[in-house]
């Protein structure tokens, strides 16, 4: 009898906009992550190199954290292909990214809304960016 194969295990990733790292709701700040990518993302607030706040972006799709507390963060994301959710990374074709320096959160007229396109149509997102190691990068 011919031997039949494996079947191929299916990518694991989450609901888009799900939370990996909650923040709390103790602000009035909004962060939107548009995935205009090929594949999915983890987005992450952090303060002083350490994550405060993550969420899921499916492909094509936008993810919001609300909530976040007045100051200033930095912004990262994450993209790849299988997320695991008790390492809280993705397990294949994963890039790390910082988008520009500081993003300040005020609660001016009613909290700071933020948008981060991870991709134009031109190719690029609408901030400067950063290629980094996974070393280099909060862990959501």
């Amino acid at each position: 009898m011919p031997e039949l194969p494996k079947p191929q295990p299916q990518p694991r990733s989450l609901a888009n906009g799900s939370v990996v790292r909650d923040a709390g709701n103790g602000g009035k700040g909004t962060l939107k992550f548009d995935n205009n990518g090929e594949v999915d993302a983890v987005f992450t607030l952090a303060a002083d190199g350490k994550a405060v706040a993550s969420g899921y972006a499916a492909k094509g799709q936008v993810a919001t954290i609300e909530g976040v507390k007045d100051g200033s963060y930095e912004i990262y994301y994450t993209t790849g292909v299988d997320w695991d959710s008790e390492l809280k990374q993705f397990t294949q074709d994963c890039r790390f990214v910082k988008v520009g320096k500081q993003h300040e959160f005020t609660p001016d007229g009613g909290g700071t809304i933020w948008t981060v396109k991870l991709r134009a149509d031109d190719g690029k997102g609408n901030a400067d960016s950063s290629s980094k190691t996974g070393n280099e990068v909060p862990q959501p």
